[in-house]
């Protein structure tokens, strides 16, 4: 092998001029090459010197050809002389008419304003404004006596711990068992679908009186009912929220579309699409992209990408009775409930959409219904109606492109179908029988039970992101809530090297001197996982997903539309994902929300870092009075 250094190539080229000595001018123009072994920066500068060298030599070589053809000429009277001397000035004329008068000028600058007038008698008060923002709370007044004991409950410690004592003792029942759902039940005006904010602040649930019913307290109670206006049936399968809770839809049963703005308050009726069958809605996280599924026999997809300000209906193939979309809203999916229906998938915003055969599951007769999705898009769910013989319980983990039934990986006996629901990275994964709901939580592979049956059928469910809390409805008018969700409370056995405690005088569970948290291994059912917590010198936050370009020049990232009020000082990382070649793209600043990622056709996963605005690391202690206690303190 040559171990030659690397040639650099530069090409340059030049324009020169001369004068003659009759005051013309000539024009010269060359090219030139040139070579480096250092840097193309040199090759370049070589090439150019070379180039006007060369341009301005030719220049001057043809002027004095000019010069001696025409002396040569001038020797044989050929050619005239050079001009005379130019002769005297003549008498000056007489004073022509006068001209036409000039237009008006500008106008001059104001002059100084005069003295402030006498002031005016007061006018009378106006009306009183509105009340102030609540002052800052008192402080923390004295602990009361210790109450009496209360009554033994499930699951509940009953043991007293020194510092640093292991807890190996405790007992806690696993995700197979029951999550200690609370009921809540409201006579008849329930059993609608369900959507659940991000965080799980915000729940939504409809039903078949005309109104909707909103949790703003992470599930813990439901008594936020509110005329949407209408009195006749809202009941929907799956309604949509947006990641903050600001932002909801939902498609009425054989009736119109309405959405909220304000989290809930105030609805608008749209009649874009009437006579829906109770379908699906979706939205993007941030609640700018939102969509219908309509499920009325015509193959529409209501949509809007503008927060809800506009609708347009797009024609489609199928007749779309679910639809799914990613965080970001640049995938999109639907199932087509016409009999051996396909699944309709997009990765632009839902402008183009492409069919996805189901034949390889090999069941036939079918009719999908439903359809759900993790915030990346890449983890999807489909399913038929519970009703429906010939069921497809199947999973996706390649953005839609692929499916596998899962039916065989059910307990078998049940009638899966009617509604679903994906937790945000898409390993929790729910989907209802008549009347049970069963739980994966590793990602679609392998499925059990969550808790008890319940006394009617199944009609709604839905999680948070991070699936802390689940909530889920029947036709008996109850609500099923929790917020255990699948995080439960495990040990480390004593016996091991680095046991998790519990500090009663900080209050703090440590594994190894850590902060920590135990869950359910997501593989291996004989051992938990265990988690550090992420320290540093600020408040850090991020965002990730992932993206395609599909037209070689680049495509716009949109993050939530709050983070420039809530962080600053971004950070962007973009990871290729192979195929067939090493993609190379480069990303723009954090602006108004979104950012632009360049490259060739190819896709990538993206996360965003940031720091929270207004956070001071280190307080003075005599400036700021601290809340709470043990390590969940707060100023």
């Amino acid at each position: 092998m040559c171990d030659c250094p690397e040639v650099f190539t530069g090409q340059y080229t030049a324009t020169a001029y001369a004068t003659t000595d009759y005051n013309s001018t000539v024009q010269s123009t060359a090219s030139a090459t040139a070579t480096s072994i250092v840097s193309q920066e040199e090759a370049e500068l070589l090439a150019q010197s070379i180039a006007e060298d060369v341009a301005q030599s030719n220049a001057s070589h043809d002027a004095n050809v000019i010069n001696q053809t025409i002396v040569v000429l001038q020797q044989n009277n050929l050619v005239n002389g050079a001009t005379g001397a130019t002769g005297a000035t003549g008498a000056t004329g007489a004073t022509g008419a006068a001209g036409a008068d000039g237009a008006d000028g500008a106008d001059g600058a104001a002059g100084a304003a005069g003295a402030a007038g006498a002031t005016g008698a007061t006018g009378s008060t106006g009306a009183a404004g509105d009340t102030g923002a609540a002052g800052a709370t008192g402080a923390t007044g004295p602990i009361g006596a210790t109450g009496p004991n209360g009554g033994s409950g499930s699951n509940d410690i009953s043991i007293s711990y020194g510092p640093y004592e292991s807890l190996a003792s405790m007992q806690f029942i696993g995700v197979t068992g029951n999550f200690g759902w609370i009921t809540y039940n409201y006579g008849s005006s329930v059993q609608g679908g369900v959507a659940i904010s991000s965080s799980g602040q915000y729940q939504l649930i409809t039903n078949v009186s005309g109104n909707v019913i909103i949790s703003n307290n992470y599930n813990n109670s439901f008594t936020n009912t509110i005329n949407i206006g209408t009195s006749t049936n809202t009941r929907c399968r799956k309604p949509a929220i947006s990641a903050s809770g600001q932002y909801m839809l939902l498609n009425a049963q054989n009736e119109y579309t309405y959405y909220s703005s304000n989290y809930g308050i105030n609805w608008t009726q749209l009649t874009n699409i009437t006579n829906g069958n109770s379908g699906e809605s979706a939205m993007s996280a941030s609640g700018q992209y939102m969509a219908v599924a309509p499920n009325n026999g015509i193959g529409n997809i209501l949509y809007s990408n503008n927060y809800g300000t506009s609708w347009n209906t797009q024609i489609v193939l199928g007749t779309p009775s679910g639809i799914a979309i990613s965080s970001s809203g640049q995938y999109q999916s639907y199932v087509d409930s016409t009999t051996n229906g396909s699944v309709y998938r997009s990765n632009d915003f839902g402008t183009t959409w492409t069919p996805v055969s189901l034949i390889s599951l090999g069941v036939t007769g079918y009719k999908l219904l439903i359809i759900s999705m993790s915030s990346s898009g890449q983890y999807q769910l489909i399913g038929t109606d519970n009703n429906d013989p010939n069921k497809i319980v199947a999973v996706s983990s390649d953005y839609g492109v692929t499916w596998t039934n899962k039916i065989s990986s059910l307990p078998s006996g049940y009638n899966y179908g009617y509604c679903s629901v994906i937790s945000s990275s898409g390993q929790y994964q729910y989907i209802s029988s008549f009347s049970n709901l069963f739980v994966s939580c590793d990602y679609g592979n392998t499925w059990n039970i969550s808790g008890n049956s319940v006394s009617g059928d199944l009609f709604g469910v839905g999680v948070s992101s991070n699936g802390q809390f689940v909530t889920f409805t029947d036709y008996t008018n109850n609500i099923y809530s929790t917020s255990y969700g699948l995080y439960q409370s495990f040990v480390v056995d004593a016996s091991t090297a680095n046991p998790l405690c519990y500090n009663t005088t900080t209050k703090q569970i440590t594994y190894n001197s850590s902060k920590t948290f135990v869950i359910d291994h997501p593989v291996n059912p004989n051992k938990y996982l265990v988690h550090g917590c992420l320290e540093g010198p600020e408040a850090g936050v991020y965002y990730r997903g992932s993206g395609e370009i599909v037209n070689n020049e680049n495509i716009v990232i949109e993050l939530p539309y709050y983070v420039s009020k809530l962080a600053n000082n971004f950070t962007v990382s973009i990871t290729p994902i192979y195929n067939n070649g090493i993609p190379t793209f480069a990303t723009s600043e954090v602006h108004n929300n979104t950012f632009t990622v360049y490259g060739n056709n190819g896709r990538f996963y993206w996360i965003v870092y940031a720091t929270r605005n207004n956070i001071d690391i280190e307080p003075d202690r005599t400036n700021v009075e601290l809340k709470g206690e043990g390590p969940y303190k707060w100023l």
